[in-house]
This record gives C-alpha cells, structure tokens and sequence, in this order.
C-alpha cells in the first residue's frame, strides 16, 4: 500500500543516498557528477523549505521508496516530477500511485494544469503516466541541462 506524507528533516538521509545512485541519475537528470554533502544538503534544504511546491515521501507500508513534487512554473503549469529511489520498489505500480494521491491533493488545491518532461527511451514511465491520465503533447528541444537529451512533454489530459 502507498502512501504519502510531507517531507521532513530526516529524509536528507534517503535523498543522500538516491542522488547519488547511478542508475536514478541515468533515468532522470543524467549528470553523473559527484555531489558532496554540502551540496546535497543545500539541495535538500532548497526543497524542504520551499513553501510554494509540493513535495511529498512516498511510502511502502511506512517505509519512503521515493519523492514526488509539483513545483510552480509559468501561467499556472505546475511540473511533475517523481523518483522512486528505492531500487528494489522500482517497476512495482507505486508511481501512479503516488502521482494518483498528489493529484488528488493539487485538486483540492485548485490545482488543474499540471505537465512533465522524461526522456523518450524511459518506456516504463511513459506508460506509468499514461495510466493517470497525461498525454504526450510534444517535444522539449531546448534544455538547460546539457547531460539530457531531448525530452517527450506530457500534460494532464483531465483532472
């Protein structure tokens, strides 16, 4: 069963250890650079304070797997992002989960326009946020980080 619940101050210990594991960074930023304690706790601190995006733990029977976020961007879009940093939970259903529970807490937030951004060849997870509903509306050409290629956008198609 998931679940989800605010970040707090211990989960620096989880998002130390998921933002340096190569296979996540492969699936997401794809900057193998290696970060240091300092940087991840500013990174970390950066996310846990801001008070205008949501960030939320996924849970698996208590246990955090992961991390799912809706940051503020521009006319309203709210991005989507998730990792499951768990390996061994990875590929198991808890995504849509988890995007399906923080969707429904945007809802209540009046929170309607709601897109993402993931790589083309990341088959898996294309089709883990077709199954909540986002539809793939286009190409992103045009990065700011050079480590990624070019990225399929996704909006929420009803919410």
């Amino acid at each position: 069963m998931v679940s989800l619940r605010k970040v707090i101050d211990t989960d620096i210990n989880y998002f130390s250890i998921w933002w340096r594991d190569s296979e996540l960074i492969g699936l997401t930023s794809g900057d193998f650079g290696v970060l240091d304690d300092k940087t991840i706790a500013g990174y970390f601190k950066n996310l846990h304070y801001n008070t205008s995006d949501l960030h939320h733990m996924i849970l698996c029977d208590e246990k955090p797997i992961g991390h799912v976020s809706l940051q503020r961007g521009d006319d309203n879009w709210w991005e989507l992002q998730i990792i499951i940093g768990d390996a061994s939970a990875r590929g198991s259903g808890h995504g849509p989960e988890a995007i399906a529970q923080l969707l429904d807490i945007a809802r209540h937030q009046s929170i309607v326009k709601v897109f993402l951004n993931v790589r083309p060849g990341n088959v898996s997870a294309i089709k883990a946020y077709s199954k909540v509903g986002f539809l793939t509306v286009g190409e992103v050409f045009q990065t700011a980080n050079g480590n990624l290629p070019d990225l399929v956008r996704m909006e929420l198609s009803a919410h």
